[in-house]
């Protein structure tokens, strides 16, 4: 049986097919594959909305979480900071780096 996540990242994933410069989608697919620890696939999701919108904070905290996962911190410390840095009033972005 499917659950929530997974019908969520399914969703995500035709909205993308259908749309593929729908860059909320691969956000929100993106925040849902780190909850699978599907790093690769986070990552993709995030480098891709970021090299197409580079002023949008949310995927460097996305990509963020992936280098700091996989232990490079100050990759990771570099995309939180351009997401602060972008959005500094975003509580999602101050809580990843306050990890």
């Amino acid at each position: 049986e499917e659950g929530a996540w997974e019908w969520a990242e399914r969703a995500f994933t035709e909205t993308i097919q259908l749309d593929p410069e729908d860059h909320p989608s691969y956000i929100q697919r993106g925040n849902i594959r780190l909850l699978f620890e599907d790093y690769t696939g986070a990552f993709s999701d995030a480098d891709f909305v970021i090299q197409r919108h580079p002023k949008e904070f949310e995927p460097y905290g996305v990509r963020g979480r992936v280098y700091e996962v996989s232990g490079e911190f100050e990759k990771a410390s570099a995309d939180y900071k351009r997401g602060l840095d972008l959005r500094s009033n975003d509580p999602k972005i101050c809580l990843d780096i306050a990890w």
